[in-house]
């Protein structure tokens, strides 16, 4: 099941099934009796736009992990419109960038490290100018791991660091026959247990 989950997301691309979002996660937290009567199902595929939040989703299998997040364009760059000067470009470009070796820090033993990186930026899209003033940008890392049974934790610090405005993570997680799982992270709380 992990792995046709897995395949269907990397095709659907960017939240295209709003994966962890309501049906799986509720469907998971109904059978382990974790409902949430503020939870009211929906199939929304899109996080609420708060600035200074990020809804994220994590989908581990064999060795493979998808992290997805969506989060403001405010957020991640300081801005919500396209950009207007060399400096804001420059930005854009160095966030880009940088998404290709940074991210979370899974267990060390664990060895994993990003094999792909990518985003949907609306700010760099002229088709989707017209959404700027509440953009969301969209991102999705895929790590591989040499020694997935050694993936106990997750630090998400570098990005607490490097995304300054970045107050809280709403994350979901699914690991391989286990319950799905939600917590808020913070900088002040940035590690998580991702297995008991």
């Amino acid at each position: 099941m992990f792995k046709r989950l897995l395949t269907g997301l990397s095709l659907c691309g960017f939240f295209g099934l709003g994966w962890l979002s309501s049906p799986v996660l509720a469907q998971a937290s109904h059978h382990h009796g974790e409902h949430d009567p503020a939870h009211h199902h929906k199939t929304t595929s899109h996080a609420p736009h708060v600035h200074g939040r990020a809804a994220m989703q994590i989908l581990v299998d064999a060795d493979n992990v998808l992290v997805e997040t969506q989060l403001p364009a405010d957020t991640l760059f300081g801005f919500a419109h396209a950009p207007r000067t060399p400096e804001q470009h420059d930005l854009i470009q160095k966030r880009h960038k940088a998404l290709k070796t940074s991210g979370i820090r899974f267990t060390n033993t664990a060895k994993c490290r990003i094999t792909h990186a990518q985003w949907k930026n609306p700010l760099t899209s002229q088709a989707d100018s017209h959404q700027t003033n509440h953009a969301d940008i969209q991102i999705s890392w895929h790590y591989h791991c040499q020694a997935p049974t050694q993936l106990k934790d997750a630090d998400f610090s570098p990005l607490f660091q490097a995304w300054a405005r970045l107050e809280q993570i709403e994350l979901e997680w699914l690991m391989p026959n286990k319950p799905a799982n939600a917590k808020r992270i913070t900088p002040e709380h940035p590690h998580i247990k991702l297995t008991p």
